[in-house]
């Protein structure tokens, strides 16, 4: 699969992760798990992150490079894997064994299945693709010797590159009372000694997809940002998607840096709301309001 696979643009100074999220209200679960290497020249690793929503915890565990392979269409970091359709974790903080179905890929647009489209082509510090905008899982966990069977829904991106950009905006949500899943990303990007607004915002609703991006000439506009309080306009010629987040318990995550050196602390959330507006023209196409929306919002003015 495509925007799964590894892409290991760079053999030095550079990273590749695979964020997966899960969540099954039934059984309390809400989970992020990142399984990433990093080729910076002065500390290469692969590493998994367990963020977990409930327990509100972090923990970031550290392997050998060596233990980094890639097996077809399955990352392993030692015991653990990945693939696009298994998730296989076991640590000191949980074991998870889960089997993804019913995915939900974004819509080919503009030739490219893709969220980047074209500027995936493009020699950026940082690469972002949506692999899932929704999905099942089905599986087993045990956190603190208690195993529970669980089922629920998926997201699943992947960030690779030389580092994160220098301030970032990051929202992503599936749990709205109608159909509708979202992934918005947004950076400040460095193109030819200049810094520009890259973005994408994808809104799917009843088996439609709305596009937003810096590839069709949309504009991202940040209404309010104050305390964990983020409003957004994201618009073009034909739609308008208003954004309307409250950012909820962040916790502290471990991000790339430059040259892919993980020293970067990301402050997310995986427990916030948010409310979205979708209108043609002048005409309200939909409004929900959503719940265990993950949001990063790293936005800070040159």
């Amino acid at each position: 699969m495509k925007n799964f696979e590894f892409k290991g643009k760079k053999k030095q100074d550079y990273f590749e992760g695979w964020y997966t999220r899960i969540l099954d209200l039934d059984n309390n679960i809400n989970i992020a798990v990142i399984f990433a290497v990093t080729l910076n020249s002065d500390d290469p690793h692969a590493f998994i992150q367990v963020y977990d929503g409930v327990a509100l915890t972090n923990t970031y565990f550290r392997y050998d490079i060596g233990l980094f392979k890639v097996v077809g269409d399955k990352i392993e970091i030692g015991s653990n894997s990945i693939s696009p359709n298994h998730l296989t974790c076991i640590n000191d903080s949980i074991k998870l064994e889960v089997t993804f179905s019913k995915q939900v890929q974004v819509q080919k647009y503009l030739g490219f299945q893709s969220a980047m489209t074209f500027l995936s082509k493009f020699p950026l510090q940082c690469f972002q693709e949506v692999i899932f905008m929704d999905g099942n899982f089905e599986g087993k966990c045990v956190i603190k010797d208690q195993s529970t069977d669980i089922k629920g829904s998926l997201y699943m991106e992947k960030t690779f590159g030389d580092r994160f950009p220098k301030s970032w905006i990051w929202i992503q949500g599936n749990q709205f009372p109608i159909d509708v899943n979202i992934s918005i990303s947004f950076g400040l990007i460095p193109i030819m000694k200049r810094t520009i607004n890259g973005f994408f915002a994808i809104v799917q609703h009843n088996q439609k997809e709305y596009r937003f991006g810096t590839y069709n000439f949309s504009k991202f506009k940040i209404l309010e940002n104050i305390d964990n309080g983020l409003k957004l306009k994201i618009y073009n010629r034909k739609y308008t998607l208003y954004v309307d987040l409250n950012v909820q318990d962040p916790v502290t995550l471990v991000g790339p840096s430059n040259d892919g050196n993980m020293n970067l602390e990301v402050y997310e959330s995986i427990n916030s709301v948010a409310t979205i507006r979708l209108f043609r023209k002048k005409v309200l196409l939909f409004e929900s309001s959503g719940s265990y929306i993950g949001a990063e919002n790293m936005y800070k003015k040159d």
